[in-house]
């Protein structure tokens, strides 16, 4: 827990300035060791031919991964402040078959006028 503290600390600290199509974080599931999420706007890429289309508006990674590891801290950070993120896709459904996996996941500051 407190290594999960420290990455979203982390995540938070290396919060983007700037503006980008951003959307919020409307749900997350931790399965095994998938986290599966999913943002409250459709995707901004095409999705992958692996991608079912009961499950497209969502996204899986694996906790087993570093950089899974990461994307849980900054979907924490981002939900527990209310910010937005932006999600990049990795083209493929490597961690959960017919979910697309996340290439990137960052977190994006509002910006007053």
């Amino acid at each position: 827990m407190k290594r999960l503290l420290t990455l979203a600390c982390t995540a938070l600290v290396a919060l983007p300035v700037f503006s980008l199509h951003a959307s919020t974080v409307d749900y997350i599931n931790v399965e095994a060791d998938v986290l599966y999420f999913s943002i409250n706007s459709s995707k901004t890429e095409a999705s992958p031919e692996c991608v079912s289309v009961a499950t497209n508006n969502r996204w899986a990674v694996a906790l087993s991964t570093r950089s899974g590891q990461m994307m849980y801290a900054t979907l924490l950070t981002a939900v527990a402040n209310q910010l937005s993120v932006e999600v990049k896709t990795a083209g493929d459904c490597k961690h959960a078959p017919g979910i697309e996996r996340p290439r990137s996941v960052a977190l994006i500051a509002d910006q007053e006028p």
